[in-house]
């Protein structure tokens, strides 16, 4: 997520951002997960657990492709000012599946998103990254 976010940053996780839930059970639902928010997510990458945090890009039922590193989202090329360093990724059209987001990081060149390990699970989201709190240098509001 450079360079808004660097590895050893803490950041504080909103975890009321769009549900209540207690273990595995929802209690209420508050919002909707947007395009374009920075979220925390359980990953489970060869048994290991981790927290991953991904900006969102697609929503249940977009249409997402790639042409050489831009991302084409329903057919229209998305203006993403907070992406740098780009790759070269070209990918053919998928439709994101029912309660399912694509997730990518700012770095494209250099970031482990659903390129490489598909959309998640809505229900592997635990929040919305609110804040950098750590160092103090660096504290500030994540956009």
């Amino acid at each position: 997520m450079e360079p808004q976010l660097f590895g050893g940053e803490h950041v504080l996780i909103n975890t009321l951002a769009y549900d209540v839930r207690i273990g595995p059970w929802r209690l209420a639902h508050l919002r909707d997960v947007r395009r374009g928010d920075v979220v925390a997510f359980d990953h489970n990458a060869a048994g290991d657990r981790e927290i991953y945090l991904k900006r969102v890009i697609g929503l249940p039922g977009d249409v997402l492709a790639f042409d050489r590193g831009s991302v084409v989202l329903n057919g229209q090329r998305l203006v993403e000012s907070y992406a740098i360093r780009r790759d070269d990724t070209t990918l053919a059209p998928r439709v994101i599946g029912p309660h399912e987001l694509y997730v990518l990081g700012d770095n494209r060149a250099e970031s482990d998103d659903s390129r490489t390990f598909g959309a998640i699970s809505e229900s592997a989201v635990i929040g919305r990254a609110a804040l950098i709190v750590w160092p103090p240098g660096r504290a500030r509001p994540i956009r």
